[in-house]
């Protein structure tokens, strides 16, 4: 996760330009690496430079939670923008099982398999997986028809933009409104930059001021049966895909954390000018996303109609309010009162089990 920050850098050694995710490369920036349980908890996380790529953060990442925790039988589950076999042989070389997803062009070596519809298991009524044993590591197939639906209605409405554009092309040059062969090409180079991913299923071919193109049906076809998939990769023995599947979904719990931690925590932009206060705005943000987690599985448990989110927004009108009262011998008596309660705040109440505390005593000065 990266964190931009938005004052004057000089005293963070840690903020520097890098790849930003929000197109934002104006700003420097401090990269989170956050670990989660399989449940979701927070376990660690490490503040690292701004420039650094995620792909580099691992062997770095392991021994912060060896030092911290020691080491245990853990399984490493890891998104593709961390995999490189540099990594793998790291996490083996520390004896690590580990569960990562690889790289989409890695499906085309295994087109076959793909299409092959024998030794599918069945997770769900919308994934299938299918296990590929390999040397020392295991390969996972996982095969999502609504994923699979969604590329392909993706893939439809470029391929449908990239034609129109073609045809009203082919029109202009029809209609005489264009006549210079420099100005042909040059709108066809634009075409490949406005439709790059459509560009590898066509072939256009110019001849003076005639424009042809020719669709490669193999080519749509392979990305046909490419819609859906994922790839993993596992050292684990395991007879089981949809266990391993199922291992590897936890993974949206990391993604959740991050999503948490950028819009209902606002941990960004940061405002603040030296190191020592940006790690405590890390650390405070890290400590509000500990307690939104406990709160969400209180919540998973008694209420999973609602959300944190929901919860705290239904009792931020909750207030402890102070009442004073000077006295006629002298000094003063406070009144502590909680605010009333509405209908649907005591419904959430009884849901989650809390209660709210009784109202407190007064209590008197003397001045």
């Amino acid at each position: 996760m990266r964190i931009r920050t938005g004052v004057n850098t000089k005293a963070i050694p840690k903020a520097k330009r890098g790849y930003s995710r929000d197109h934002r490369s104006d700003c420097k920036q401090v990269v989170i690496a956050l670990i989660v349980t399989t449940d979701g908890f927070p376990l660690t996380y490490e503040i690292l430079d701004g420039n650094r790529r995620d792909v580099t953060t691992l062997d770095e990442m392991l021994q912060s939670v060896e030092n911290k925790f020691g080491k245990a039988n853990r399984v490493w589950v890891l998104d593709r923008g961390i995999v490189s076999e540099e990594n793998l042989r790291i996490l083996q070389s520390r004896g690590c099982r580990y569960l990562v997803g690889t790289p989409r062009a890695q499906l085309r070596l295994r087109e076959q398999q793909l299409l092959d519809k024998s030794d599918w298991h069945s997770v769900s009524e919308e994934l299938a997986v299918k296990l590929l044993p390999e040397d020392s590591d295991t390969y996972v197939i996982a095969k999502s028809t609504l994923r699979a639906g969604k590329e392909g209605a993706m893939r439809s409405r470029v391929v449908t933009a990239l034609m129109r554009d073609l045809v009203k092309l082919r029109r202009a040059l029809r209609h005489k409104t264009l006549v210079d062969h420099s100005k042909l090409t040059h709108r066809i180079g634009r075409l490949h930059e406005r439709h790059s991913q459509a560009w590898g299923f066509v072939t256009i071919r110019v001849e003076g001021l005639t424009l042809t193109w020719e669709w490669d049906r193999e080519k749509l076809k392979q990305a046909g049966a490419r819609d859906g998939a994922y790839l993993l990769r596992t050292n684990i023995k395991s007879d089981d895909p949809a266990e391993l599947w199922k291992q590897y979904v936890q993974l949206t719990e990391v993604e959740a954390a991050f999503r948490t931690l950028r819009s209902d925590l606002a941990v960004r932009p940061i405002w603040h000018s030296t190191q020592r206060r940006v790690e405590a705005h890390i650390m405070i943000a890290f400590l509000g996303f500990c307690l939104w987690v406990c709160l969400k599985h209180t919540l998973r448990k008694s209420a999973r109609s609602l959300t944190p989110w929901q919860i705290l927004e239904t009792f931020r009108q909750v207030q402890l309010v102070e009442v004073w009262f000077e006295l006629r011998r002298g000094g003063s008596l406070c009144l502590e009162r909680i605010t009333q309660l509405d209908p649907f705040q005591r419904a959430a109440l009884r849901q989650i089990g809390w209660d709210i505390p009784a109202q407190p005593p007064p209590r008197i000065y003397s001045h």
